[in-house]
């Protein structure tokens, strides 16, 4: 999965590779695709959904977050992660608190 708001996803080669940066007209592509999604189930403006997407560069590792699901460079899934719950001394823990996968791959 890549997160929109940076344009780098994780290499799966290994823990170790760097992140890969992707061209702004493919994370851009990526971002109208998940607006799509998210407008599909849930009717709203573009322009919330596109504040949503993406976030402040101070907040990179804050929740709730949002992430695209990308195969062979097609945006294919939307993810938003929320906290859930407050596990005390060891912080708190998240969840995926919905997944929206692209029409042409639901069974």
């Amino acid at each position: 999965p890549a997160p929109p708001a940076g344009g780098r996803s994780a290499s799966s080669s290994s823990s170790s590779s760097p992140l890969r940066v992707h061209s702004g007209a493919a994370v851009q592509g990526w971002m109208r695709a998940a607006v799509e999604m998210l407008r599909g189930h849930w009717p709203r403006s573009e322009s919330l959904y596109e504040r949503q997407l993406v976030q402040a560069a101070g907040l990179v590792r804050a929740l709730p977050c949002s992430y695209v699901i990308t195969r062979d460079g097609e945006c294919i899934g939307h993810i938003r992660m929320d906290e859930t719950f407050d596990t005390g001394a060891m912080g708190c823990g998240c969840a995926a608190t919905f997944v929206i996968v692209a029409r042409h791959l639901q069974r």
